[in-house]
């Protein structure tokens, strides 16, 4: 499949999520070369917009809601999706919360499990159970979608992540012939 073809794919695959929104050349384009690259899994992404558009068939995704972002991409909002490369991420935070110091605690008081056997228990607890917590209380983390809310609509403009503020800032400003009526940041 060359691009073009993978482009189309991704076409379909959002007008399919789409209820109200719309989506920008930029933020399809990098759809495609991630799923062209397989450098990700982008039907994680299509049920994070399912789920933003309200539509009937998103399924859960533990991720974090929605949030406006600040400083320069002030204006916009960010919802994060999952990928496998955010699973460390995510046990350090699970590994850096007060869930996990009461977990470490519990497991050193427990007598039924050896102590040889407490290392692997902690471990599998911190990670498996760690992420599954995570997913249940809607705590995920990854990296962006960024969009702007306009009108009861939300407008995919690209995809990012928590360290690229001035490349995502410059994808944006890209959008601006695209959506004129959004009144992107300058």
């Amino acid at each position: 499949m060359g691009r073009a073809e993978y482009e189309e794919e991704v076409r379909g695959w959002l007008d399919l999520q789409m209820v109200r929104g719309r989506y920008s050349s930029t933020f399809m384009r990098q759809l495609a070369e991630m799923m062209e690259q397989r450098s990700g899994h982008v039907f994680l992404i299509y049920n994070e917009i399912a789920s933003l558009e309200g539509a009937d068939h998103a399924r859960p995704t533990g991720t974090k809601d929605a949030q406006p972002l600040a400083g320069v991409l002030r204006g916009l909002m960010h919802k994060h999706y999952f990928q496998p490369g955010s699973i460390l991420k995510n046990i350090q935070n699970f590994m850096s919360s007060r869930r996990c110091e009461a977990l470490i605690k519990k497991v050193q008081t427990r007598v039924d499990v050896p102590d040889e056997q407490k290392i692997n228990y902690l471990l599998h607890t911190a990670s498996i159970s760690g992420l599954e917590r995570r997913s249940q209380s809607r705590k995920l983390t990854g990296e962006w979608i960024v969009y702007k809310r306009h009108d009861n609509a939300n407008y995919y403009l690209t995809l990012g992540s928590h360290a690229n503020t001035d490349v995502i800032l410059e994808r944006v400003l890209a959008c601006r012939s695209e959506f004129p009526e959004l009144r992107l940041p300058r």
